[in-house]
């Protein structure tokens, strides 16, 4: 952070998740005195290790269980407090999806249950990818991206994922299908919010600085 050229505030943060305890480390750093008021009895947010009643040595996430290359503040943070990174890959295992109530196998044979068009379904994952995710990345890059996050993902806060890849041809299927991992709990209803895209990376458009993580694959 830049150096401090005002007098030091008294600051009250609301909420001890990372976002919280962030924001207090950066500022007691630049010489203010922070307050973090947290409604849970622990700090950390959704972030939880579970350790009790596990056998010693061992543990379980209760929470979020990896930081994607794409979540690059995090991974500064991690790196900033000496934090041990470990691949989440498993030596001979085969990941798979669970949609809609079907596990469903990657590869270019993957049938998903969604009604896609005749073009989408020959199309694929891959394909749909490069037809209309590709494009966003490299606009992405071309703004920015590692530079300024904000502002290179500015332009794609004016719609849902969904609402975007409709306005470039996709059917709602298909929108609904390659925002599988961006989304809530509502099918297309992400905002890709700039300021959020900073933090946790916008999964359709942040690949364009981790292009090696596969949307789908944070399921």
């Amino acid at each position: 952070m830049p150096t401090r050229r005002h007098p030091s505030q008294r600051i009250l943060i609301i909420g001890g998740g990372l976002a919280g305890l962030c924001a207090a480390y950066e500022l007691q750093a630049q010489g203010h005195q922070a307050t973090v008021l947290e409604a849970q009895k622990r700090p950390g947010g959704r972030v939880r290790t579970l350790r009790e009643p596990i056998p010693s040595g061992l543990y379980t996430e209760a929470g979020p269980e990896t930081i994607p290359s794409a979540h690059e503040i995090t991974q500064h943070y991690a790196r900033n407090f000496n934090l041990n990174l470990l691949p989440n890959g498993a030596p001979g295992m085969r990941g798979f999806y669970h949609v809609r109530g079907k596990r469903i196998m990657p590869g270019a044979s993957a049938e998903w249950p969604f009604e896609l068009s005749d073009d989408e379904r020959r199309m694929g994952m891959a394909g749909l990818r490069l037809k209309y995710l590709d494009p966003a990345n490299q606009q992405a890059i071309d703004a920015g991206f590692d530079r300024d996050p904000v502002r290179a993902l500015a332009p794609f806060d004016q719609r849902t994922p969904g609402a975007w890849l409709r306005s470039l041809g996709a059917s709602p299927a298909a929108a609904d299908l390659l925002t599988l991992a961006a989304r809530g709990r509502t099918p297309g209803r992400l905002n890709a919010c700039p300021t959020c895209a900073a933090n946790c990376g916008f999964a359709m458009v942040a690949q364009a600085v981790s292009p090696a993580l596969p949307i789908l694959d944070d399921f």
